[in-house]
Formats: C-alpha cells, sequence, structure tokens
C-alpha cells in the first residue's frame, strides 16, 4: 500500500507498470510446471489463481489489459489441462477446472462480449477433453453447460461455430442444444465447418459432416453447378466452400490419427467431381506492403510472438515473451503495431499484446553482420550439407547461425532462445531472414548465402541423380528441401531485390529438380524455363551465325539444341521434369514455350 499511494496492488500496476503484471503471471506460470511433485504443483497452481482473482476484483471494460489478460488466462488454462491429463495429474486438473469456473463466471459478468472472441477456443477444448478422460468430463460438462445454455443470450451466434456434440449421454443436454439451433443448410454447415482451423480434433464434426453429404446430395450437386459457372482461375479456390473443403479433408487424411479414416469418408461423400480448376489450393500472394526488408521481418516477427505468447509449450511462451519485450523496445515494432497491415497472419491486434507496448521512446534498430561470425558460422558446409539429423534441428541450425552473426543494435539475437525451442518459428523465419540479409548489400556475405545454397542444391542432385545414396543427408530430406525451395521462391518474387537474386548464380535446373522432389511441379517448370533462358542467352552469346538465329527463331528446334548441348544427366531430368507434368502441360497441345508461360502466369 504504501508503495501504491494507497491503490490497490493490481490498479497501481495497471497504470504504471503493466508489464510487470505480464511477468507476474508468466513466473507463476512457469512454477506449476516446474514443480517437482503434484503436491508443489497445486501448491503453484494456488499461488497463481490469488494473483488471477486480485486481477478478477477490478476487472472491468474499462481495463486496460482486459484483452491481454482474458487471451492469455483461457489459453494457459486450456494448454494445463491439456499437458497434465493423465493419473498423475488428474488432482491438479480437476483445480483447475474448478479455477475456470470459478473465472468464467467472474468474467461473464462485466465481460461477456469481449470474451466472444475465446468462446468457440474454450467450448471446443473443454468438450474434447471431456471425451478423452472420464473423471474430468463431468466438470467439462457443466461448465460447458454453463457456457452454452445458461448464457445463451451471450452467446448464441457464437455458439453455431462450435465443433459437434458426439451422441453420448454425457453430452446429451449439449447436443439436443445444438441440433435446435443448427442451421439445416449443407452450405451453411460446410462453411462452420472452415471456420474451426483446428485439425486435429474434428472426429465428431466429421461424422457430422459425413451424415450430411450423404443425405442433402440434391443440395451438394446445387453447389457444383454454381461452381461450374465461375472462370476457373486458380484464384476462384479462395472463395470456393468445395475447394477449400477438399483441401481440409485432403490435410486432415494425411494425418497419422483415427480422425484421417472420417475425412477419407467425407471426400467419399464428395466423390469424383470437376472442380474447374488446375490447382486445388492457389499459392500464398506475395505480400504487397510498402516497407523495408527489416520492417517487413519485423512485422512477421511481431505477429508469430503473439501466437507463440499462447503456445503449448511454456518454454515457448517465455522465450516468445521476452522477445516481445525486445522487439517492441525498438521503433520498427512499435511501427508494425500501429500500421493495421496484415503481415500474413492477420492484422496485428494491439489489445493482445498491451503489456509489451511500453511507452518510452525508441530508437531506430542497426542491422549490421559481422563477417567473422558469417566465416565461423555460416560459411560451413555441416551448416547447410549435414547428414543424421532430422529437418527441424537443421532449420533451427541454420537460422541460430545466421541470427548469432548478427551485430548488437537490433533484437535479431533476442530471437535465438525461442528458435532454440521452436522449429516453427525458424522454418517461417528463414525466408524473411535472407531477404533481409541480401537486402544489406554485402558482397562478402551475398558471396557465402550464394556459394552455401548451391552448394545444398549440388548435393541434392548428387544424391538422387548422379549416385542415389546417403538416406540420411539434409539435402534428400523433403522437409528441408522444400524449407529452402520457399526461400528461393520468396526471393525471387521480391521487387526489391531483382539484382540480388541474380547474384545468387543459382543452377535452375538442379532447383527445379529439388522443386520436382518435393512434387512442387509448377514450380520445377518454372525453374526449368528459367535454365532454359539462361542456355539461350549463352548460346546466342556465343554463336552470332545467321543460321544459329534461325534456330532461335524456332522454339522446338531451340529446345532440341539445348539438349544437345548439355550433359546426358541434365537433358534426362529435364526431360523427366516434363513428364512428370505432361498431363497438365501437354494435354492442350501446345508448344513448349507456350507451356512455360501459361506456367509462369499461374
Amino acid at each position: 500500500t504504501f508503495l501504491c499511494d494507497g491503490k490497490p496492488l493490481i490498479k497501481c500496476l495497471s497504470e504504471n507498470k503493466l508489464h510487470k503484471i505480464q511477468k507476474i503471471m508468466l513466473e507463476l506460470q512457469c512454477r506449476i510446471y516446474n514443480g517437482t511433485s503434484i503436491d508443489q504443483q497445486l501448491k503453484n497452481f494456488h499461488q497463481y489463481t490469488v494473483f488471477i482473482g486480485l486481477i478478477l476484483e477490478d476487472l472491468s471494460k474499462e481495463c486496460s489489459f482486459l484483452m491481454f489478460f482474458l487471451r492469455d488466462s483461457v489459453h494457459f488454462l486450456v494448454n494445463l489441462l491439456n499437458n497434465r491429463i493423465g493419473n498423475e495429474g488428474l488432482k491438479l486438473c480437476k483445480s483447475v477446472l474448478r479455477f475456470m469456473m470459478t473465472f468464467l463466471c467472474r468474467v461473464l459478468q462485466g465481460c461477456a462480449g469481449e470474451f466472444k472472441k475465446f468462446f468457440v477456443f474454450t467450448a471446443n477444448s473443454l468438450k474434447n477433453i471431456g471425451m478423452e478422460n472420464d473423471n474430468l468430463s463431468p466438470i467439462c460438462v457443466e461448465i460447458l453447460e454453463f457456457l452454452i445454455i445458461d448464457n445463451e443470450e451471450h452467446f448464441q451466434d457464437v455458439a453455431s461455430k462450435l465443433d459437434a456434440f458426439p451422441l453420448t449421454a454425457k453430452f446429451i443436454n449439449l447436443q439436443q442444444k445444438q441440433c435446435v439451433d443448427r442451421t439445416v443448410s449443407l452450405e451453411d454447415e460446410i462453411r462452420a465447418f472452415l471456420d474451426y482451423n483446428d485439425l486435429t480434433i474434428r472426429q465428431d464434426s466429421l461424422v457430422h459432416l459425413k451424415k450430411l453429404l450423404g443425405k442433402e446430395k440434391e443440395q451438394l450437386r446445387h453447389l457444383y453447378d454454381e461452381l461450374s459457372k465461375v472462370r476457373g482461375f486458380s484464384e476462384d479456390c479462395e472463395q470456393s466452400l468445395l475447394h477449400r473443403l477438399t483441401t481440409m479433408l485432403i490435410k486432415i487424411s494425411c494425418q497419422r490419427s483415427e480422425i484421417s479414416n472420417e475425412a477419407l469418408k467425407c471426400l467419399g461423400e464428395l466423390g469424383p467431381a470437376n472442380l474447374t480448376t488446375i490447382v486445388l489450393e492457389p499459392e500464398k500472394r506475395v505480400l504487397n506492403i510498402k516497407c523495408t526488408p527489416f520492417e517487413l521481418l519485423t512485422g512477421h516477427v511481431v505477429s508469430m510472438l503473439a501466437q507463440s505468447i499462447i503456445d503449448p509449450d511454456i518454454k515457448v511462451v517465455r522465450a516468445a515473451s521476452e522477445a516481445l519485450h525486445e522487439v517492441l523496445g525498438f521503433k520498427e515494432g512499435k511501427q508494425v503495431v500501429g500500421s493495421s497491415e496484415d503481415f500474413g497472419y492477420g492484422p496485428i491486434e494491439a489489445s493482445f499484446i498491451r503489456p509489451f507496448l511500453n511507452r518510452a521512446k525508441s530508437g531506430a534498430s542497426q542491422v549490421r553482420m559481422a563477417e567473422d561470425k558469417v566465416r565461423e558460422l555460416v560459411n560451413h558446409e555441416s551448416t547447410w550439407c549435414a547428414t543424421g539429423i532430422s529437418g527441424n534441428q537443421w532449420v533451427t541450425s541454420l537460422v541460430l547461425a545466421l541470427l548469432s552473426s548478427f551485430e548488437h543494435g537490433c533484437y535479431l539475437k533476442k530471437l535465438i532462445d525461442l528458435c532454440s525451442v521452436k522449429a516453427k518459428f525458424c522454418e517461417n523465419l528463414l525466408p524473411l531472414l535472407i531477404y533481409l540479409i541480401l537486402y544489406l548489400d554485402n558482397d562478402f556475405v551475398t558471396c557465402v548465402l550464394s556459394k552455401r545454397i548451391n552448394e545444398f542444391f549440388n548435393q541434392h542432385w548428387i544424391c538422387t541423380v548422379s549416385t542415389p545414396t546417403k538416406d540420411d543427408a539434409i539435402v534428400v530430406n523433403k522437409k528441408s528441401v522444400k524449407c529452402l525451395l520457399d526461400v528461393i521462391n520468396f526471393i525471387r518474387q521480391q521487387p526489391s531485390l531483382p539484382n540480388k537474386f541474380e547474384e545468387l548464380k543459382l543452377d535452375y535446373l538442379k532447383i527445379a529438380k529439388a522443386a520436382a522432389f518435393c512434387s512442387a511441379h509448377f514450380s520445377a517448370l518454372l525453374y526449368a524455363e528459367l535454365w532454359c533462358r539462361e542456355k539461350m542467352v549463352h548460346m546466342e552469346t556465343q554463336r552470332k551465325a545467321p543460321k544459329n538465329r534461325a534456330a532461335f527463331e524456332n522454339e522446338h528446334t531451340f529446345l532440341d539444341q539445348i539438349l544437345e548441348n548439355v550433359s546426358e544427366e541434365e537433358r534426362i531430368t529435364f526431360q523427366q521434369i516434363m513428364q512428370n507434368v505432361s498431363l497438365i502441360t501437354f494435354a492442350g497441345g501446345l508448344p513448349c514455350r507456350e507451356n512455360f508461360k501459361i506456367i509462369e502466369k499461374l
């Protein structure tokens, strides 16, 4: 009280030290996970609930960190339940669920509208926890009935987006309520299914969807009829419910879980049909954001960190929280939060990261690379072409080497701890990181990247074409190959780096082979055309005779000339790339170069 001038502790901190509330919450959360026994975890959880209770006492719509608090608390409680389900953690899980009921009762008294954003996640998570553990299901059902039935006036609109409840005795009241409120249109049902993006817990919705697809054949036929009226361009896939549904079902069916069979049954109900487009899912568009590469990187980093602070892994949460404080301490971090731009993950919700937004004036970042570190960490074959490691280990090691090569003066080194524990973050960061490094225009670093990237694809060529061996080599790990292909594709599409892309001096046929290895056949064709163009320029430079100029005007003759002047390995590989996509690219009987132009436009 003395330190807070007579004000309650939470009120004082929320006015002057909002980041302290976040740090206290995180520390208390970490202590629960770090408890060495169930009794210690229960004691630490009790301490956490006491602090949350202090916040709940003064919680209102006017609270500056309300949305952060709701999001953080709900995700932490659900993640704690999922991570501790089991015989040993049963006692803790029951305590968590009882506190969740108390928490929700207090929150809904004055902040039901704000809680809507987290309603679907909370309800679907509780449903799945209740299904997995019979000992916890009574409390889960009690909370669900409180949310869906007792608070119908607050959540009737969002309750329609919930995953379907199973036809079991414990969920009977909820299932009956859902059947009464649920729409009967097949289109609405498909849309509701697509709106919920968690692919791992969809079994009951898939069973429900299969029944509808089998029952409502007339409505399904109508959807196909409507689809036949569109132009058939790849961008139509983004708007088409049937394209999106088919894509999602394929993704679910590829998982190694029980729900994959249910997804296959749904695909069976959809049946063989003409979706009117060549591709099922369009490539992600290049972000058209007018900013420097470092600002673009910062936007992605802030967006990814905002997701990582609610990660199921508490180690990721801690590392992401520390990194987010650091990033938003720089001018560029604050700018991207206030820009309302979408950096590929949706606009950044400032209310979700309010405690990380300090009011102090921030300086601009100084982004430089230390050449000695690049020489020591990046310019090594073992960094790029290792053996005996997984794709996740490879991308983590590579990104850590790149981040460690930056000088102090920016936040990039602060991402090292997070990258060490979350490979997906590394995977998303790598294209933007190399884009930034090329933009820095350091000839030595560019030369190192060119050498090592080309060496990766050269080793891939050797292992898949010349002497197919080394099954444990990272250069034949599809995840790693695709990861580096994503880097090349991203750099190629950046309008600010046309010359730098050329300076990488890439062997396009080897990249085309790598793309074909990953079943990225359109990319393979694109790089095969770039390879042909290079050969054309070289031959045009070397041969100036009129007969050769005539050969260039005849596209078929020109392609034959290219293949006659390359090695047998290159000729056979090029022909195999063409054969892999012959059904798509040559079915129309178009000349070879016309095919290339069409593919490039796609």
